[in-house]
């Protein structure tokens, strides 16, 4: 009987241990995203990604410091980094990544044009933008850019979130 015990301990142990390692799906969480992001960031050597990542991070970190409608100033330097972004992503050579930041920039048109809450008619193109990134990381290869791209897309899934919880 004893033995049948530990057969038992021995063949539920790697599970449970799978289970302890494997965070549980649940509503990403904003703050964590933006702190992977930044770190994330500061891996990046190509100077013109570099670029654009940190215009991302910078307008990330403006909009998560305002739920809700963003002040003025905070909206102009958001459509600011936004432009740079936009500027910025006409070097990138890779249709892949391509798609990836126009998705991005077109959420980020969405999100501006009602001063930093989606407006609950735009959550539909949003919500596609959003899937569109989400399929898209599926192509990329290397892991820290994929952790960017993850933590974006979380970012954008908060955002929705938030919006309709608002709306």
């Amino acid at each position: 009987m004893r033995h049948n015990k530990m057969w038992l301990v021995a063949l539920a142990l790697p599970v449970v241990a799978a289970a302890q390692r494997t965070p549980l799906k649940g509503k990403p969480d904003a703050a964590a995203a933006l702190a992977v992001m930044t770190a994330n960031v500061g891996k990046i050597t190509v100077p013109d990604e570099k670029a654009r990542w940190e215009a991302n991070a910078a307008a990330w970190q403006i909009v998560l410091s305002h739920p809700g409608v963003l002040p003025k100033v905070e909206l102009d330097r958001v459509k600011s980094l936004v432009a740079a972004i936009s500027e910025n992503v006409g070097k990138v050579n890779d249709p892949a990544e391509k798609e990836r930041w126009q998705a991005d920039i077109d959420l980020w048109r969405i999100l501006l044009a009602s001063d930093g809450i989606i407006a609950k008619t735009s959550v539909g193109s949003a919500t596609v933008l959003v899937e569109k990134i989400k399929a898209n990381i599926a192509k990329i290869f290397d892991p820290f850019e994929k952790e960017r791209w993850q933590a974006n897309r979380d970012l954008w899934e908060v955002t929705l979130g938030r919006t309709t919880a608002i709306a």
